[in-house]
């Protein structure tokens, strides 16, 4: 059983078409490379996958769910480094922080917990 699956992914941004159609399975211990030249859907197709950008067809499964978006519990599974530091510059660390407890769901009392 694949721990991520894609299957008829597509998805556009007006009237371009980023992905086409995509089947994807990674199974446990897989390592994938997506390659290719700018523009041709790779961010996109990670953004799809964890949850991250809705799609317009197709179905996404991570770790046998295929709710979307995925919940905490599945977010907690997903290990993502992009190619750039993401941190924004023109917000303050603490700011930051914020951020990025929004994205994982993180509010109120357990967003400034999970801070310390």
């Amino acid at each position: 059983m694949s721990i991520a699956s894609m299957h008829g992914i597509v998805k556009r941004y007006g009237s371009h078409v980023v992905l086409d159609y995509i089947d994807l399975d990674i199974y446990e211990g897989e390592i994938i490379g997506l390659l290719g030249p700018n523009g041709a859907g790779k961010t996109t197709l990670i953004q799809a996958l964890t949850g991250m950008t809705p799609i317009e067809r197709g179905k996404i499964k991570l770790f046998g769910q295929s709710k979307s978006p995925f919940s905490n519990q599945i977010k907690e599974k997903i290990g993502l480094v992009t190619q750039e530091i993401t941190v924004f510059e023109e917000l303050t660390a603490k700011e930051n922080l914020q951020f990025f407890a929004g994205v994982y769901g993180l509010k109120g009392e357990e967003k400034r917990r999970e801070k310390e």
